[in-house]
């Protein structure tokens, strides 16, 4: 399973869950669908975080949702 979401903010969030993965996991993105790399400087994470059960899942992509844009986003978006 994998899967991108891309916010308003800047922000983003990619989940998979495979074979080779920490279970559940979440990395937070910093971009858009054109251009995105994952973000390590959150007050949510510095990592990818792994084992999430769903719950947690939701908490923390409304965590991701909810980040105010970076200092340096596009100024056009």
């Amino acid at each position: 399973m994998s899967y991108k979401e891309f916010f308003p903010n800047g922000y983003g969030v990619s989940v998979i869950s495979h074979d080779h993965s920490y279970g559940l996991e979440l990395a937070v993105l910093k971009g858009n669908e054109d251009g995105w790399e994952i973000c390590y400087d959150t007050p949510i994470t510095n990592d990818v975080l792994g084992y999430l059960e769903p719950e947690d899942l939701v908490k923390v992509i409304k965590e991701v949702k909810a980040l105010p844009k970076p200092i340096n986003a596009n100024p056009k978006e």
